[in-house]
């Protein structure tokens, strides 16, 4: 599978004359046999591709809380230089499943698990996703907010800034 998809990664960046940035999925269910994990399998497309991770925080924690994973583990695999973007979302429950619908406030825990992906990626581009049940403008504003005191956080530290 990775050759197959890093081939196809490759014609598309060929075709467009510049690299792209592939978006981790949201998981619902887990596979009872891989030949290695997701980020493994990201970090590799990229070293063999050249593109870039756009990270959706949201979709990590929804995968690790449907699948009984780890989302710092899964972020801590990937390499630093990766990610070219990270986007934020809301979820919603759904017969005991994170279902990634964009249709809320992004949740606590999501906004912890964006703190840890600063530290490890820094400040890189950060998009809120919020384009179901979408609310009143200020609201919207108010969520995409919330991300500045964590990046300026980070960039008190003297961190690296994108």
């Amino acid at each position: 599978m990775l050759r197959h998809v890093s081939e196809r990664v490759a014609i598309a960046q060929d075709l467009l004359g510049r690299w792209i940035a592939i978006e981790n999925p949201s998981n619902y269910l887990r596979f009872r046999s891989c030949a290695m994990s997701e980020p493994e399998f990201l970090a590799r497309l990229c070293e063999q591709t050249g593109c870039a991770l756009l990270l959706d925080v949201n979709n990590v924690y929804v995968g690790a809380a449907n699948g009984g994973l780890d989302p710092a583990e899964y972020l801590a695999a990937l390499p630093a230089d990766c990610v070219a973007q990270i986007h934020l979302a809301g979820h919603s429950r759904v017969r005991g499943r994170l279902i990634d619908t964009h249709a809320a406030p992004v949740a606590g825990p999501v906004w912890e698990l964006f703190a840890s992906a600063v530290q490890h990626f820094g400040l890189v581009s950060t998009m809120v996703e919020w384009d179901a049940a979408i609310p009143p403008f200020d609201a919207l504003y108010a969520e995409v907010m919330k991300a500045a005191p964590i990046r300026a956080a980070f960039a008190a530290r003297g961190r690296r800034a994108a």
